[in-house]
């Protein structure tokens, strides 16, 4: 941040309340499930897909960009760079939604690039090696990495 730059802290105004965490949550939820399949006024209808495990490369971010405030004085910048590591398609994607990159190789720099989109994992089959996939867009679905994130999202359409 610029030298220029200064982050004042102003005391919370009267009447403000804070949220919980479980009223946080839903509100995450609402809006997941409006990118799938929008709202009372534009209901839209999202797609699945089946997907190979062999035709899908899925990765995590690992760390996660640290201030230069939180930072060790003698310790550079490029020593914290995002990782990305590699998830095997299983049982643990189940529910997460997953980013679609617009790198399509992990030597392009993937925690920087913007996504095409979201699709959201509602079925894993491990016998014949398949996903099932929510998506918002018809197909196809761009051959590019994906980026498993935490959010988790049920999908009692289904």
């Amino acid at each position: 941040m610029p030298g220029f730059v200064k982050v004042v802290l102003l005391p919370k105004r009267r009447g403000v309340v804070a949220r919980s965490n479980k009223f946080k949550l839903e509100g995450r939820e609402a809006r997941i499930r409006e990118f799938f399949y929008g709202s009372p006024r534009n209901v839209l209808h999202p797609h699945t897909y089946i997907v190979r495990f062999s035709d899908i490369k899925v990765y995590r971010i690992l760390a996660p960009p640290i201030p230069n405030a939180l930072m060790p004085l003698d310790t550079q910048k490029t020593d914290f760079k995002p990782k990305l590591e590699g998830v095997t398609p299983g049982l643990n994607m189940m529910h997460h939604v997953l980013a679609l990159s617009f790198s399509t190789t992990v030597e392009e720099d993937v925690v920087r690039n913007s996504v095409a989109g979201f699709v959201c994992v509602t079925n894993v089959d491990t016998s014949q090696q398949m996903l099932t996939l929510l998506s918002p867009q018809p197909k196809p679905l761009p051959e590019t990495i994906y980026l498993m994130s935490d959010v988790q999202f049920i999908d009692n359409n289904a």
